[in-house]
């Protein structure tokens, strides 16, 4: 009969000392507490999610206060098939377009530029056109995830922004691009 009455007793101390720092805190007022969560964010490793819990005295009323990790966002390249003005959307693709449209969401000042890239294989005003029309694919994806249009400016340097020797296949690989710029 001992560990009935033991457990009794202190399921009741539970109670008393609940409903003690109920009546005292939320009933009275007198507590006043203010708590600190952090999370890392996934996409930052320096940046905190601060939440901050405060209760009132005089009106009883609790106050919660986040304050969102700014995001932080690199610039992107894609990579385009030769003469091909399309572009098959991946996964890593999709996440950083995903993660673009939040982070342009917290900077609504903030624009990007997509400026298309062509290798040198055949017509300079063909390939000023096709670098465009690289850049006008990825603002269209861009908008179907929901960034607006008027944060996106796109424009074609063609072939005469080479990063690579356009001799080797591989080079000419590289030329045929679409730089995504946070500004």
């Amino acid at each position: 009969m001992k560990n009935p009455i033991l457990i009794l007793i202190i399921v009741l101390l539970l109670w008393m000392c609940g409903s003690s720092y109920w009546y005292v805190c939320r009933i009275k007022g007198f507590c006043q507490s203010t708590a600190t969560s952090s999370m890392a964010n996934k996409n930052s490793k320096d940046e905190t999610l601060v939440v901050k819990i405060s209760e009132d005295e005089t009106n009883n009323k609790t106050e919660i206060t986040v304050n969102e990790p700014k995001l932080k966002l690199e610039n992107k390249v894609v990579y385009f098939e030769f003469g091909k003005d399309n572009l098959k959307s991946d996964d890593e693709l999709s996440n950083y377009f995903n993660e673009l449209k939040l982070f342009l969401n917290q900077n609504k000042t903030t624009k990007i530029d997509l400026i298309g890239h062509t290798d040198d294989v055949g017509d300079e005003k063909e390939n000023e056109l096709l670098g465009l029309k690289r850049a006008e694919c990825v603002k269209k994806m861009l908008m179907e995830v929901g960034i607006e249009d008027n944060q996106i400016q796109t424009l074609s340097k063609g072939e005469n922004d080479p990063i690579d020797s356009k001799v080797t296949k591989e080079g000419r690989d590289l030329e045929r691009r679409v730089e995504i710029i946070i500004n």
